[in-house]
Protein backbone atom coordinates (compact mmCIF):
# COMPACT_ATOMS: atom_id res chain seq x y z
CA UNK A 1 0.00 0.00 0.00
CA UNK A 2 1.29 3.10 -1.04
CA UNK A 3 0.86 6.57 1.34
CA UNK A 4 -0.28 9.83 -0.07
CA UNK A 5 1.77 12.89 0.07
CA UNK A 6 1.21 16.68 -0.35
CA UNK A 7 2.37 18.59 -3.27
CA UNK A 8 4.89 20.09 -0.44
CA UNK A 9 5.87 15.92 0.28
CA UNK A 10 4.37 16.22 3.50
CA UNK A 11 2.59 12.87 4.47
CA UNK A 12 -1.32 13.05 4.64
CA UNK A 13 -3.54 10.59 6.13
CA UNK A 14 -4.73 7.93 4.09
CA UNK A 15 -9.08 8.61 5.41
CA UNK A 16 -9.53 11.95 5.28
CA UNK A 17 -6.29 13.45 3.41
CA UNK A 18 -5.78 16.23 6.50
CA UNK A 19 -1.99 16.89 6.91
CA UNK A 20 -0.35 15.60 9.77
CA UNK A 21 -0.73 11.81 9.38
CA UNK A 22 1.89 9.53 11.40
CA UNK A 23 2.66 5.68 9.51
CA UNK A 24 0.65 3.32 12.07
CA UNK A 25 2.93 0.63 12.05
CA UNK A 26 1.64 -3.00 13.13
CA UNK A 27 3.08 -4.00 16.24
CA UNK A 28 2.54 -7.91 14.86
CA UNK A 29 5.84 -9.48 13.21
CA UNK A 30 6.81 -12.50 10.69
CA UNK A 31 10.38 -13.05 10.69
CA UNK A 32 11.07 -9.43 11.95
CA UNK A 33 9.09 -7.80 9.24
CA UNK A 34 5.95 -6.14 10.20
CA UNK A 35 2.39 -8.25 9.86
CA UNK A 36 0.76 -5.46 8.01
CA UNK A 37 1.24 -2.06 6.15
CA UNK A 38 -1.68 0.04 7.10
CA UNK A 39 -2.73 3.52 5.61
CA UNK A 40 -1.25 6.60 7.41
CA UNK A 41 -3.98 8.25 9.77
CA UNK A 42 -4.11 11.33 11.52
CA UNK A 43 -5.06 11.45 14.76
CA UNK A 44 -8.72 12.41 14.68
CA UNK A 45 -9.18 9.02 11.89
CA UNK A 46 -7.08 6.78 14.32
CA UNK A 47 -8.95 7.72 16.89
CA UNK A 48 -11.94 6.89 15.30
CA UNK A 49 -10.72 3.76 13.92
CA UNK A 50 -10.23 2.26 17.48
CA UNK A 51 -6.42 3.49 18.09
CA UNK A 52 -3.93 0.72 17.79
CA UNK A 53 -6.68 -2.03 19.05
CA UNK A 54 -8.93 -1.42 16.37
CA UNK A 55 -6.50 -0.74 12.89
CA UNK A 56 -4.11 -3.81 14.28
CA UNK A 57 -6.85 -5.70 16.46
CA UNK A 58 -7.23 -9.97 16.73
CA UNK A 59 -6.97 -9.69 12.75
CA UNK A 60 -3.30 -8.76 12.50
CA UNK A 61 -2.49 -10.46 16.08
CA UNK A 62 -4.31 -13.94 14.80
CA UNK A 63 -2.57 -13.75 10.62
CA UNK A 64 1.24 -13.23 12.05
CA UNK A 65 0.89 -15.85 14.76
CA UNK A 66 -0.45 -18.03 11.76
CA UNK A 67 2.11 -16.88 9.29
CA UNK A 68 5.17 -17.32 11.44
CA UNK A 69 4.03 -20.91 12.28
CA UNK A 70 3.96 -21.13 8.58
CA UNK A 71 7.78 -19.71 7.97
CA UNK A 72 8.65 -21.82 11.29
CA UNK A 73 7.25 -25.12 9.75
CA UNK A 74 8.86 -24.66 6.32
CA UNK A 75 11.97 -23.96 8.39
CA UNK A 76 12.03 -26.59 10.27
CA UNK A 77 11.28 -28.45 6.77
CA UNK A 78 13.91 -27.17 4.47
CA UNK A 79 16.84 -28.08 7.57
CA UNK A 80 15.01 -31.90 7.08
CA UNK A 81 15.89 -31.57 3.53
CA UNK A 82 12.76 -30.54 2.14
CA UNK A 83 12.92 -28.72 -1.23
CA UNK A 84 11.49 -25.13 -1.50
CA UNK A 85 9.52 -23.44 -4.64
CA UNK A 86 12.21 -21.61 -6.68
CA UNK A 87 9.79 -20.55 -9.27
CA UNK A 88 6.03 -20.92 -10.69
CA UNK A 89 4.09 -19.54 -13.29
CA UNK A 90 1.35 -20.81 -15.68
CA UNK A 91 2.30 -19.54 -19.01
CA UNK A 92 3.85 -22.74 -20.52
CA UNK A 93 1.79 -24.86 -22.61
CA UNK A 94 1.76 -27.87 -20.69
CA UNK A 95 0.25 -26.37 -17.65
CA UNK A 96 -3.44 -27.21 -17.30
CA UNK A 97 -5.73 -24.56 -16.51
CA UNK A 98 -6.28 -23.96 -12.89
CA UNK A 99 -2.50 -24.83 -12.12
CA UNK A 100 0.85 -23.29 -11.73
CA UNK A 101 3.90 -25.17 -12.79
CA UNK A 102 6.37 -24.59 -9.98
CA UNK A 103 9.91 -25.73 -9.67
CA UNK A 104 11.36 -26.99 -6.25
CA UNK A 105 15.06 -26.84 -5.33
CA UNK A 106 17.13 -27.58 -2.45
CA UNK A 107 20.63 -28.97 -1.58
CA UNK A 108 19.08 -32.67 -2.69
CA UNK A 109 18.07 -31.67 -6.39
CA UNK A 110 14.82 -30.33 -8.20
CA UNK A 111 12.00 -31.38 -8.83
CA UNK A 112 9.26 -29.83 -11.24
CA UNK A 113 5.64 -30.25 -10.09
CA UNK A 114 1.92 -29.13 -10.72
CA UNK A 115 0.24 -27.52 -8.19
CA UNK A 116 -3.23 -26.19 -8.29
CA UNK A 117 -3.52 -22.36 -8.33
CA UNK A 118 -6.34 -22.27 -5.59
CA UNK A 119 -3.90 -24.90 -3.12
CA UNK A 120 -0.69 -22.56 -3.72
CA UNK A 121 -2.55 -19.26 -3.18
CA UNK A 122 -5.04 -20.55 0.28
CA UNK A 123 -1.21 -20.54 2.16
CA UNK A 124 1.85 -18.67 2.67
CA UNK A 125 3.59 -22.71 2.95
CA UNK A 126 6.37 -22.65 0.29
CA UNK A 127 7.96 -26.09 0.44
CA UNK A 128 7.05 -29.39 -1.42
CA UNK A 129 5.70 -31.00 1.41
CA UNK A 130 3.01 -28.49 1.66
CA UNK A 131 1.26 -29.24 -1.57
CA UNK A 132 1.09 -32.77 -0.67
CA UNK A 133 -1.86 -32.90 -3.75
CA UNK A 134 1.55 -31.80 -6.10
CA UNK A 135 1.45 -34.12 -9.23
CA UNK A 136 5.06 -34.77 -11.40
CA UNK A 137 5.21 -32.28 -14.43
CA UNK A 138 5.83 -34.20 -17.12
CA UNK A 139 6.61 -30.93 -19.68
CA UNK A 140 8.56 -29.05 -17.55
CA UNK A 141 11.21 -26.58 -19.72
CA UNK A 142 13.70 -28.16 -17.99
Amino acid sequence: MGYLYGPAGELRCGICAADGAVKRLCPYKVDGLRYCIPQAMCSRCYREAGGLRGVHGDKCRDGAAAAQAGADADRAALAAGDLKVESFGFSHPSVPDGMYGVLFSGPAGKEWRLVYRKQFHGTSRRTMTAFPDAQPWAGHPS
